[in-house]
């Protein structure tokens, strides 16, 4: 019983597999005592082995397995059943069954959620994160992670209960996770986050035997270091530590770090270190994720005045982007606006900016992040507090559509090219370009080029 209930609280992160090998082991040479509940242990070492599947045929034999006892009595009793469906989809999530295993994760979690098991439910719910993040499904994932975090008590506050656990950590894992994924989105929300609540979690499991819940608390806990902490050293070692040796199995959290971790380097060590961030980002979300897009155009800029400059971040930050996370897409533009900036396109700068903070908005409970970018812009240089955010501004009155050809030579404004640059770009006179402009302006209801590119973007047309 005890090998048991130690092997399902450090499943499916087995921290020693070799220990864990030899409790499963035992497991199956042994059996259980006979009775009623002998069919039901059977089938929860059933589960339990096939986390530990490592081969496709190995995988391919467990699933084969588990989906012959699919209707046994045995699979009567909820939480075994809920289990037994959660190995597996992890099984098919490593034969690259990808849509099918969120689909199985996805009941599981509304299940157990329903039924009070709040542990599987958090544990299905982390694993469903992830693989919409792996398919680069970023919307769904932040869903889930709302649903992870509001998995707390009515006072908003995480759930306190404290059980030990066989391995000596005296807290209770649902408990936990529920607190790291409340500390997540805080981080995401330009909120303060909790240090005391990720020291006592770390403290709870030195042996890091739930790597999936401590390796994120490991992870924040540098994170919050103030910029000017003279052990900023020390920090970034301990991240270089997490990163490599757990980012291949814990993805989610090089997602959302890696901006942070990129620049520390880059203060720290030069930029030829911090390329090298940059290449293990690529290994772990791949090559075509926007986190590694958005960090190769940091870690390569473009030579100032460069026109065009951010051409491959841009056609990649979209709101189809492959991306691990939302928040992602809205510090793309922000960079995407300092790269204008650097090139002296003002406008052009201005509105990549504005784009930023209505993504954040868009995106779900990320409007803290939307409003941290209004103030920081609106900040007037050499000023120690940023300014009040502005006023919503009014909805703009209804005013004529624009014509196709009017949104062809809109899509111009913002590069501040020049009559003639347009004119020679749409093989068209300089009379008719300026017509056009004319009528874009007035439809806008504004004569001046940035502020029109504004308006543009405020009412979605660019």
């Amino acid at each position: 019983m005890a090998a048991s209930l130690r092997l399902l609280l450090d499943a499916p992160y087995f921290p020693d597999r070799g220990q864990a090998d030899h409790l499963l082991a035992e497991l199956e040479a042994v059996g259980l005592a006979s009775g009623g509940s002998a069919e039901i242990w059977t089938f929860v070492i059933d589960a339990l082995a096939a986390f530990f599947a490592a081969t496709p045929d190995e995988i391919r034999d467990r699933l084969a397995r588990l989906g012959a006892v699919r209707a046994a009595p045995g699979r009567r009793d909820l939480g075994v059943d809920l289990l037994a469906a959660t190995a597996e989809t992890w099984c098919r999530a490593g034969l690259g069954e990808a849509e099918r295993a969120e689909a199985g994760l996805r009941m599981v979690v509304v299940t157990a959620r329903n039924a009070g098991n709040q542990w599987l439910f958090l544990l299905a719910g982390d694993l469903a994160a992830v693989s919409a993040s792996r398919r680069g499904d970023w919307a769904r994932a932040g869903l889930i992670d709302d649903q992870l975090a509001r998995a707390t008590d009515a006072a908003g506050r995480p759930a306190t209960g404290a059980v030990a656990s066989v391995a000596g950590a005296a807290f209770d894992r649902a408990a936990a996770r529920a607190s790291v994924s409340l500390q997540i989105r805080r981080y995401e929300r330009c909120e303060p986050i909790d240090q005391g609540v990720l020291e006592r979690l770390v403290a709870a499991d030195p042996l890091v035997c739930d790597s999936g819940l401590i390796v994120p608390a490991q992870t924040f806990l540098s994170l919050s270091a103030p910029a000017a902490d003279p052990r900023r050293r020390s920090v970034l070692e301990n991240l270089n530590g997490l990163m490599r040796e757990n980012a291949d199995a814990h993805p989610r959290v090089p997602s959302l770090c890696c901006i942070p971790w990129f620049e520390l380097t880059g203060a720290l060590d030069g930029r030829a270190e911090a390329r090298r961030v940059t290449l293990l980002v690529e290994n772990v979300l791949g090559t075509d994720s926007l986190e590694a897009v958005l960090l190769l155009s940091l870690a390569y800029p473009p030579a100032p005045g460069r026109h065009g400059a951010g051409g491959r971040l841009e056609a990649a930050a979209t709101p189809a982007a492959r991306c691990w996370r939302g928040s992602t897409l809205v510090s793309a533009w922000i960079v995407l606006a300092g790269i204008a900036e650097e090139s002296e396109r003002s406008a052009e700068a201005d509105a990549r900016l504005a784009r930023a903070p209505r993504l954040a908005e868009q995106l779900r409970d990320l409007d803290g992040f939307a409003s941290r970018i209004v103030t920081r812009s609106a900040q007037a240089p050499g000023e120690n507090c940023p300014a009040p955010a502005p006023a919503p501004a009014p909805a703009p009155a209804p005013v004529a559509p624009l014509t196709e050809r009017e949104r062809v030579l809109l899509r111009e404004l913002p590069f501040h090219q020049s009559v003639a640059d347009i004119d020679r770009k749409h093989n068209v006179s300089p009379n008719t370009v300026k017509t056009y402009l004319r009528n874009i302006y007035q439809k806008l209801e504004d004569t001046d080029r940035t502020r029109a590119v504004t308006i543009a973007q405020e009412r979605g047309l660019l």
